[in-house]
């Protein structure tokens, strides 16, 4: 039968774990970093580190990662762009968008994106990410975009909610 004082430490520690889930706190090392080295997001549990909306929409969902550095994680890469371009973050960090066809996580350096108002992002930047420049430039003649790189991206990019 529990006594009195672990029934209180087992209540008090239930109560940390909400907070923790409740403010997006990794309470557990593999929540925030998959095996194979990409990030894990609670989608419609999690919300945007740049705007604040809640990550739902995993083809247009991204992050950062890096040894001394908070993760991030939010919910249109156009907010990841440019919290990149306004933190000065060196090179061990990491970014990381998903493909729009297919949602797998890609280096967000070594993706392809476009921008076309055809394209419904979160936050309206009408930005998506895929593999490659020729799936780039086959999705911008079918949205009527075009096609930029991710270090064009912020120069492209309306500034909203800025942090």
């Amino acid at each position: 039968m529990p006594t009195r004082r672990r029934f209180l430490a087992f209540l008090g520690s239930g109560a940390a774990l909400a907070v923790a889930a409740a403010t997006g706190v990794a309470v557990f090392k593999d929540e925030e970093e998959e095996s194979d080295g990409f990030p894990v997001i609670r989608y419609g549990a999690e919300s945007c580190a740049r705007c604040g909306m809640i990550i739902d929409e995993v083809r247009f969902a991204a992050a950062r990662s890096g040894p001394g550095k908070a993760s991030k994680h939010f919910d249109d890469i156009g907010c990841c762009a440019l919290d990149a371009a306004d933190d000065i973050a060196g090179e061990e960090v990491r970014f990381f968008v998903h493909d729009y066809t297919d949602e797998s996580w890609l280096d967000a350096l070594g993706a392809s994106y476009v921008i076309a108002e055809s394209i419904r992002s979160p936050m309206a930047y009408g930005l998506a990410a895929v593999r490659d420049e020729q799936a780039a430039q086959r999705m911008a003649g079918e949205t009527g975009g075009r096609v930029y790189s991710w270090a064009e991206l912020p120069e492209h990019l309306p500034k909203r909610h800025s942090s």
